[in-house]
């Protein structure tokens, strides 16, 4: 039942139960992470994993900046962030 642990004979059995086990593993994780980001956008919030790096003075850097400023205010309002 719950937290047996199964007795391979060989390698054989071993390789297909690791592999069933990590595939449902990776679907239950990604699952979690629709069903978070689904969430969080119904009540309209900003998940703090999300950050962005700008790297280079180049124009298109700019103005990618600028519309990161513009959806995170929040982190913009005192003068630490970067300036041009």
């Amino acid at each position: 039942m719950h937290g047996e642990t199964l007795k391979f004979v060989n390698a054989q059995q071993a390789k297909p139960y690791n592999f069933y086990k990590n595939t449902k593993l990776k679907l239950l994780k990604t699952n979690a992470s629709i069903w978070f980001n689904k969430i969080c956008r119904d009540r309209q919030l900003k998940p703090r994993y999300i950050n962005i790096k700008i790297k280079g003075r180049k124009q298109q850097g700019k103005s990618a900046f600028v519309v990161y400023q513009l959806l995170n205010p929040d982190k913009y309002l005192t003068n630490r962030g970067r300036q041009f």
